[in-house]
């Protein structure tokens, strides 16, 4: 059979002589198997294996150091990687692990912003939200979580919320490639192209290897008739991919 593996969110180093690195390997599951060219039925075999493997790891690691952050936090990824296909108990344990896991690194703002992943996927925005204020109070330039903050407004149909939320970020770090690329996308899909252009301009100053702002940076260049400007950019493209 296929073999997929995605990584735990990375906090802590994994020894490889304890029940973690099994852990590890077995919350390797759920986000890569719905990409996979597997069937219907196999893929959903193949999720519910890989969960329960996970599962039985997970036992194996807390029962080795239950006092470790980082075991709850794998914990709590496992539980969190099926709560899209809505399994029974995956939110609540997800919920439950992540809160053991705070209860041991309470100034951790990335337990934070895995909390509001979690509420996010579970439906509630407003409670992820706040575990995002929280975060970002804990490190004001955690990027990630200021970032996915703005996700949030943009997918409920505020998109002037998330242009908000960014911009005032940009105030903070006005070289920071990943705000300023996210600023221009949003832009771009809400047909702003001169403000695109500006921010993303930026972005690939910020990042001259950023892909992706050079890409939308094309696109841009095109709407706004700049054809040069455009084939410059895909040209840059064309000769740093294979």
């Amino acid at each position: 059979g296929q073999n997929f593996f995605i990584s735990a969110y990375a906090i802590g180093e994994i020894s490889r002589a304890t029940p973690l690195a099994v852990f590890a390997s077995a919350i390797s599951t759920c986000a890569a198997i719905p990409s996979s060219s597997l069937s219907t039925a196999d893929k959903q075999a193949a999720i519910k294996l890989a969960f329960q493997n996970a599962l039985v790891a997970k036992d194996q690691a807390l029962r080795y150091d239950s006092s470790n952050s980082f075991n709850w936090i794998m914990a709590g990824n496992v539980y969190a990687s099926v709560v899209p296909y809505k399994a029974e108990g995956a939110y609540e344990g997800a919920l439950s692990a992540y809160d053991e896991a705070l209860k041991r690194s309470s100034d951790n703002p990335a337990i934070l912003l895995l909390l509001a992943r979690l509420e996010d996927s579970h439906g509630d925005s407003t409670k992820a939200k706040e575990y995002l204020d929280t975060a970002i109070s804990l490190k004001p330039d955690f990027i990630e979580a200021i970032l996915f903050k703005a996700d949030i407004e943009v997918e409920k149909g505020n998109s002037n919320g998330g242009m908000g939320i960014l911009q005032s970020a940009l105030q903070s770090y006005p070289r920071s490639p990943d705000i300023l690329l996210a600023l221009g996308v949003l832009y771009y899909n809400t047909g702003q192209f001169d403000l695109a252009r500006q921010a993303l301009e930026r972005a690939v100053s910020s990042n001259p290897t950023s892909l992706n702002a050079h890409y939308v940076l094309a696109l841009t260049y095109s709407r706004l008739g700049q054809s040069s400007n455009a084939l410059d950019e895909l040209g840059y493209l064309k000769a740093v991919l294979p």
